[in-house]
């Protein structure tokens, strides 16, 4: 996967106190690809390969990370970060600046990551607010349970995997189910702008879960946590919904 990493130079009189939303970084990124290849900004928001996460800046600035989760989509937007660092996009009758752009390659081979440990303990911090789309329900999930976290992720790692390391999802969602669960959290509801009038509310802070050891699927909740640092998990990835930091607490020998 590659990732982009834009610093953006916000308008003279935006409020620096009030950073842009996901949404708004979204429509930014596209309008900034569409102004070199619009069949691939047309492509990218139907397709939405990539999550954004946006990182603090220095004062009138804001940086975000844009993750292409296939590779030649990542090397189709590489004249882009060539040919238009220093332009500016205007949105919404602001002009903001493109300042630096950078590229950076991660998890190039995902199968690398079968090295990890089997995770017994674990916390994930949902550092942005975090729901899940729900099959045949009119509202969205809104608590992290194991088996609803782990399921979204693998079904992304067979997408990016490239049949390199395939995980059986119904077999993962079986075991989970029977063999994971939350030790403790502490979490709250959030609402973030989704563009208009329209706001999604999801959950923020951290949940901790407990596995029961076992050296297969246990690798694969360590797997899909450090993964999801880079793809988020979840629902609105590309607006910057479900960031999450991973951290394993401890681990099968």
């Amino acid at each position: 996967m590659i990732q982009l990493q834009l610093t953006l130079g916000l308008p003279g009189r935006y409020d620096p106190r009030k950073r842009p939303y996901g949404h708004t970084l979204r429509a930014l990124f596209l309008r900034w690809v569409k102004a070199y290849d619009p069949g691939l900004a047309a492509w990218l928001h139907a397709d939405a390969p990539y999550a954004l996460q946006a990182w603090r800046g220095r004062r009138q600035t804001l940086r975000c990370g844009v993750t292409i989760f296939h590779e030649a989509v990542g090397n189709d937007l590489l004249p882009v970060v060539t040919a238009k660092a220093g332009t500016g996009v205007t949105l919404g009758g602001m002009n903001y600046q493109v300042q630096e752009v950078g590229v950076r390659r991660v998890l190039e081979d995902p199968g690398k990551l079968l090295v990890l440990p089997a995770a017994i303990k674990f916390e994930l911090e949902f550092r942005t607010p975090t729901y899940f789309r729900a099959l045949n329900k009119k509202s969205d999930v809104r608590l992290p349970v194991p088996v609803t976290v782990a399921t979204n992720l693998a079904h992304l790692w067979n997408q990016i995997s490239h049949g390199k390391a395939e995980i059986d999802v119904e077999g993962l969602r079986e075991w989970v189910e029977e063999n994971v669960t939350e030790s403790s959290f502490t979490l709250e509801t959030r609402a973030w702008a989704a563009g208009g009038q329209r706001r999604v509310i999801g959950i923020v802070g951290r949940c901790r879960y407990i596995a029961r050891p076992d050296p297969n699927w246990g690798k694969w909740l360590s797997i899909l946590g450090a993964m999801a640092e880079y793809t988020n998990v979840g629902g609105g990835r590309t607006a910057g919904f479900g960031v999450v930091g991973f951290k394993l607490l401890e681990a099968s020998s």
